[in-house]
């Protein structure tokens, strides 16, 4: 069992944001302790670091997320043509053969709407596949409408079950080049200081997690793997049930069943009460993706499972759904994203024993969206500090690729709501404190008191005493997961 001492700590209290005075921290084995040992194999001096537990991003998409790191970025794109464009430049040094494959655009605002027509100006012969910010749409040209299955396409911009079909098809590599890309984000994400992840990917992840923490690099955190509908026989029959681990390293286990109830607000598909201003043709209220009853169902099947449910609900009208099927079947786990929540369904829900993990960061992508597509009602949106008060315990993550994995960036945005520095803080009154938010991020853990598992990160400054439009700009200069420094910026 390895020994370690962490040499002039400055514990930070999460509650009150006061760091203590410098002492050393033991680690043995993946547990704290504060007492002395003598056979210590290795210490590291923090030099009056800030000490508190890691980091978790409890809702991302794991596979989709290492992608999107290999592919062309349009999250700055503000129109098609501007899509158009960088899709044109980036074709100069592309095999004509292979697909070319954008990720990050939102069409939600934009005059002219996406089609095929205007890719085919790109070109005709390399398939061309764009996939949205949000990931509840894609737009391809008529190449790669054709190379996909979706030849004859009305349009070639495809949202919801069309979209995701085309995702899977685009998505198909062989399972050693995306684990060693899935590796390299996990990685990367270790220096922000995060410690674990939720991964929602749309796939077998039983399967392929367990392969990747066999692998001769295992992922360097603690990963709770998501089952999906279409695994779930294959789970139930397995006896697997959320909190168990997979595997013997302690570190992999079983997550939520994933349930998606409606789509998403920029592709105007959120089930939501109100119609759009300008919604798609023929869902004037969005799209509801399985009836209360069939949703109801489901969750008592997952209840009698001992498998915790991850719900999606954007819009309002799938948040009042989502909160009453929990309230009927006596289901255990989270209401995901609980984007759009009207007064009346925030109380209901607090009286439930049910989180709401929520995405602070795509406040930055949602809202301007918001105020165009749901005028008048955006005192709704993001509401975390109604929900807290409430009662409501909060989650954070980033849905990664829809936002980048970055738990600094949450934070900082739950605690100003300021999205750029030419407007002011949007809707202030649902800021949080960053007491809240930091205790939003931990996974629920509160201290590193003695006996906790060695998961912890260590901090050049104290978060509390730097202006909070600068949290985004924090990083880790130590990352332990489990009692072993993942990430380290000691030379």
């Amino acid at each position: 069992m390895g020994i370690m001492r962490l040499r002039n700590a400055r514990l930070l209290d999460l509650d009150t944001g006061t760091a203590s005075d410098p002492q050393d921290i033991w680690v043995q084995g993946n547990r704290i302790s504060r007492r002395p040992i003598e056979d210590e194999r290795q210490v590291i001096d923090l030099h009056g670091r800030i000490v508190m537990p890691g980091l978790w991003d409890v809702h991302v998409h794991a596979g989709q997320w290492a992608l999107a790191s290999r592919r062309l970025d349009l999250s700055g794109c503000e129109s098609a043509a501007e899509c158009v464009e960088l899709t044109r430049q980036s074709l100069v040094e592309h095999a004509p053969d292979s697909p070319l494959i954008g990720v990050g655009y939102r069409d939600g605002m934009w005059q002219q709407p996406p089609s095929a027509r205007l890719l085919d100006e790109v070109s005709e012969i390399t398939p061309i596949a764009l996939i949205s910010g949000d990931l509840h749409a894609a737009w391809a040209n008529t190449a790669a409408l054709e190379r996909f299955g979706f030849g004859g396409h009305p349009s070639g911009h495809l949202v919801e079950t069309e979209a995701f079909e085309l995702q899977t098809a685009v998505n198909n590599l062989p399972d050693l080049v995306l684990d060693e890309w899935v590796h390299g984000v996990l990685q990367a994400a270790t220096r922000r200081g995060l410690v674990g992840v939720v991964d929602i990917e749309r796939a077998n992840n039983a399967v392929d997690w367990r392969r990747r923490f066999a692998s001769e690099r295992p992922p360097p955190m603690r990963i709770r793997a998501s089952i999906w509908p279409e695994w779930l026989d294959a789970a139930i029959a397995e006896g697997l049930h959320t909190g168990m681990l997979l595997d013997d390293t302690g570190l992999l286990s079983v997550g939520p069943l994933k349930i998606i109830t409606d789509g998403s607000m920029t592709a105007r598909t959120a089930w939501c009460r109100d119609e759009y201003v300008d919604p798609l043709q023929g869902y004037p209220h969005g799209m509801l993706w399985m009836a209360p009853e069939e949703l109801e169902s489901v969750l008592y099947r997952a209840r009698s499972a001992g498998l915790d449910c991850a719900v999606h609900g954007i819009g309002d009208a799938a948040c009042a759904m989502v909160v009453a099927a929990f309230a009927e079947t006596g289901a255990r786990g989270t209401i995901e994203h609980a984007q759009f929540m009207r007064p009346g369904d925030i109380a209901a829900l607090a009286q439930l024993d049910i989180t709401a993990s929520v995405q602070p960061a795509q406040m930055l992508d949602d809202r301007d969206s918001v105020d165009a597509l749901w005028p008048g009602l955006s005192q709704h949106v993001f509401p975390l500090a109604s929900m807290a008060a409430a009662g409501i315990t909060l989650a954070f993550g980033s849905d990664a690729p829809c936002a980048p994995a970055d738990p600094w960036l949450a934070i900082e945005l739950s605690v100003t709501r300021i999205t750029d520095a030419e407007r002011g803080s949007w809707h202030p009154d649902e800021r949080l404190t960053l007491s809240q938010a930091l205790l939003c991020s931990t996974n629920g853990v509160r201290a590193l008191v003695p006996g906790a598992r060695a998961d912890l990160i260590a901090l050049d400054e104290n978060p509390f005493e730097v202006e909070p439009e600068r949290l985004r700009t924090f990083g880790a200069w130590l990352t332990m997961v489990d009692g072993r420094v993942v990430h380290s910026w000691e030379e």
